[in-house]
């Protein structure tokens, strides 16, 4: 049970990593980069198809180490935010991390919380552990959060 508390409580912080640092009602316009030059999230929510075509390449068929995660990531054009260890797409409101065994996304959607769960959940490999909900942050925006990690020993 306490190896259990652990694993979830490890992933929830990976899930709050993926929060832009500056959302403090003085962030840069979505999408932009700060004055650092540090990447941050589009503002276009992501559909369901696109968020399951996204968790798909980026973190379940990444599983178990998620070595690919950030070549992908790239490739689908989404930047770093060196200080985070986080990359945002420049369009979309979406992020992802893939470190210390575990890949987390976090997106904004309009699509209905359930539909959206029945269609992740089924992507992650058996011998994985998920971790699916809504999350609010500072902003008050609602968004989408999926992890996946390894199974608690």
């Amino acid at each position: 049970m306490i190896k259990r508390i652990a694993l979830l409580s490890a992933i929830l912080v990976v899930l709050t990593a993926c929060q832009s640092s500056t959302d403090n009602g003085n962030a840069p316009a979505a999408g932009a980069s700060d004055t650092a030059g540090i990447a941050t999230p589009g503002s276009l929510p992501i559909s369901v198809e696109r968020a399951t075509q996204l968790f798909t390449d980026l973190c379940a068929q990444q599983a178990p180490f998620f070595s690919g995660t950030v070549a992908i990531a790239i490739a689908h054009g989404f930047a770093p935010n060196p200080f985070m260890g986080t990359y945002f797409h420049p369009t979309e409101n979406l992020s992802i991390t893939a470190r210390d065994g575990i890949c987390s996304m976090v997106f904004a959607s309009d699509a209905d919380r359930q539909e959206l769960q029945d269609s992740l959940i089924p992507l992650v490999p058996e011998d994985m552990s998920v971790v699916f909900g809504p999350r609010r942050f500072a902003s008050g925006n609602e968004y989408y959060a999926i992890s996946i990690g390894p199974q608690p020993t």
